[in-house]
């Protein structure tokens, strides 16, 4: 019988204990890293049209919950996980709750880069590969790439709660130790849209939409042209 979707639960860090980090007062400038470019954005990256009215038919399918267009699309060969023992059906495309499709439409959401310079035949969508950690001996899988400008830091994981200050395009270091005492539906909610990424800045505690922020070890998708039709040959979380 076909291997069916089952939810795998995820626990990010060690720490199970929430480390209480103050909240209160505002953060200023010299709180944040230095703003840089959003990668995926440049228009040195800009896909071709063909390749850009595939993404548009996928979107489309995403929205939909097209299963059938995903499937014709993936690769018999496609990488779904750092170990390859994950197949097609353990994605649970014919379930429209299934995760897949909210992580997938936030991979395709701020753009692609070339897997290779000069390459317009092979695309990964986020484009997280050319961002650098913000300084040397940073943890690089401890990051989020804020890809997006004017972006509210809040005090709490609530669209109405106060906020903090706004970023563009920064790189922040991850509140592991909350991000550990978070319930599972919420840990996985931040490869997702509508979610929320706890961030520390200073010390301090804050809060980002996990629209616009992304993670180095969250989904991404690779796409390639073979025979003169474009196929997904990956997709999968990890770095």
């Amino acid at each position: 019988m076909p291997r069916r979707y089952t939810p795998r639960r995820r626990i990010f860090g060690s720490a199970l204990l929430l480390l209480m980090l103050p909240s209160a007062g505002e953060l200023s400038s010299k709180d944040l890293e230095p703003r840089r470019p959003c990668p995926g954005l440049s228009a040195s990256d800009t896909p071709l049209p063909e390749f850009q009215g595939f993404l548009q038919r996928l979107r489309r399918a995403i929205t939909d919950r097209d299963d059938a267009l995903v499937r014709s699309i993936a690769s018999p060969d496609i990488r779904l996980d750092l170990g390859d023992s994950l197949g097609l059906e353990d994605l649970g495309l014919d379930d429209p709750t299934s995760p897949f499709w909210p992580r997938l439409d936030k991979a395709l959401s701020v753009g692609c880069l070339r897997t290779e310079a000069g390459n317009d035949t092979s695309w990964e969508c986020p484009g997280l590969r050319e961002v650098k950690p913000p300084a040397p001996g940073s943890n690089y899988l401890e990051q989020v790439f804020i890809l997006a400008n004017d972006i509210a830091l809040r005090s709490a994981a609530a669209g109405d709660a106060p906020i903090k200050a706004r970023v563009s395009c920064q790189i922040m270091s991850v509140d592991l130790d909350h991000l550990s005492s978070m319930l599972t539906d919420q840990q996985e909610s931040i490869n997702e849209k509508g979610g929320w990424v706890p961030v520390v800045v200073n010390g301090r505690r804050a809060f980002i939409a996990s629209d616009f922020a992304y993670l180095p070890t969250g989904y991404r998708a690779v796409f390639e042209r073979r025979d003169g039709n474009w196929i997904m040959t990956a997709y999968l979380a990890g770095d």
